[in-house]
């Protein structure tokens, strides 16, 4: 009976997220792909030139905070289990869980907004410099200094470092192209074209890419509402299961029943697991489609 209570919240994540994800947003994914469609065709007109834009990818955090609380909490119900199986299995649980949390990050809808300033202040500043290196250097102090502002200051900063260490262009832009920052490979795919287009192409290509942003962002806070209850049903269904575990682990009698049924305990939170992963999975997969 309790392993069945535990399954419960699996599946009501899975009939509460997967109709709001997919009825809710439905609209807005067909309009984001058309958007998608037509700004790439134009981005690859006025390069004259054919660039390939891979989908912007999330990349693990620099300080993955949810990966060492996922094991340290781990740690602890190993610690109180005290179980050749199952003391493994919460270490393994929770370093998945806190993977899940780095590796699923939402987009920020500030990340959006520091990227349409950013190109701004590059679409203005080339022209003067006429130098990729020389835009970044003059578009660096107009940059926010918090938050995801502070975070593209520094990306920006070790570009110039490695660049003025007698890296390539290519090389020195790696450091924007492995950010996971939504827009920045198709930034770095324009940057590193400037030696084989004029400036009225470069400047086309950075205007079109900044309509890109602005229209990318008009679509999160239309779709904020949908992808915000979304998220708050899963985090509520997760903060269920959790509590499910901890419960079963405070009470010896519970306890003491899956010692002796090891398997289904790890089968009911491998299920739980594998269904916020899904649905995670799912609402960034949604997101990356509005970009």
């Amino acid at each position: 009976m309790t392993a069945i209570l535990i399954l419960i919240p699996s599946l009501l994540a899975g009939a509460a997220c997967g109709f709001l994800a997919h009825a809710g947003m439905s609209g807005l994914v067909d309009l984001a792909r058309a958007l998608r469609r037509r700004n790439f065709d134009r981005l690859r007109q006025v390069l004259e030139k054919e660039i390939h834009f891979a989908p912007d990818q999330p990349r693990q955090s620099p300080l993955p905070l949810p990966l060492l609380a996922g094991l340290a909490l781990g740690l602890a119900l190993a610690f109180v289990w005290h179980h050749p199986i199952l003391s493994v299995w919460w270490l393994v649980l929770g370093g998945a869980f806190g993977w899940m949390m780095v590796s699923l990050r939402h987009v920020s809808r500030q990340a959006l907004q520091v990227m349409e300033v950013f190109v701004s202040g590059l679409r203005g500043s080339y022209p003067v410099s006429q130098s990729v290196t020389a835009a970044l250097e003059s578009t660096l102090p107009h940059l926010p200094c918090d938050g995801a502002g502070s975070e593209l200051r520094m990306m920006v900063a070790e570009v110039l470092r490695r660049y003025n260490s007698s890296l390539d262009l290519r090389e020195s832009l790696d450091v924007l192209r492995n950010s996971g920052w939504p827009m920045m490979l198709r930034l770095c795919s324009i940057l590193e074209q400037v030696s084989h287009a004029d400036e009225g192409s470069v400047l086309d290509a950075l205007e079109t890419l900044e309509e890109q942003i602005r229209a990318a962002r008009m679509l999160l806070d239309r779709s904020n509402t949908v992808l915000v209850l979304n998220r708050l049903t899963l985090r509520v269904l997760q903060m269920t299961n959790l509590a499910g575990i901890v419960v079963v682990s405070a009470f010896p009698v519970w306890r003491q029943f899956y010692i002796d049924r090891p398997l289904g305990l790890v089968a009911a939170t491998a299920m739980a697991l594998a269904g916020s992963w899904y649905f995670m999975s799912e609402l960034r997969r949604i997101e990356a489609m509005l970009l």
